[in-house]
């Protein structure tokens, strides 16, 4: 308690990469889970962050598409971020959803390149 810091420990956070590898593969699809795709998104910029090897290819992709998570982030409608009397519901173009599969893949590779 030097630092007076409060350390909690949060419920684990599971990610379904199979599921996910089954959206991005699937153009039919547009339907977006926005709080699972926020998640994942933010999994794979914390793991580029800690690995920062063999990279390069999510780092150019999530920049370019910062609008894009942006648009994830505020459909979660976190408190705070969204006024109480709001709630966000994104629409979602074919461009949007494949730049968003763009992204999720170029994780899952990096994941998949960093965890052997």
């Amino acid at each position: 308690m030097a630092n007076r810091l409060t350390i909690t420990e949060a419920p684990l956070k599971l990610y379904d990469f199979d599921r996910l590898t089954t959206w991005i593969h699937n153009p039919l699809s547009s339907t977006v889970n926005c709080v699972e795709m926020l998640d994942a998104w933010n999994l794979f910029s914390d793991i580029w962050q800690a690995v920062k090897r063999d990279c390069s290819h999510f780092q150019a992709i999530e920049e370019s598409n910062l609008s894009i998570y942006n648009k994830l982030f505020y459909s979660n409608n976190l408190p705070g971020i969204v006024p109480d009397d709001e709630h966000y519901i994104p629409e979602w173009n074919q461009d949007e959803i494949a730049r968003l599969r763009g992204v999720l893949a170029a994780g899952l590779e990096m994941l998949r390149k960093n965890s052997r």
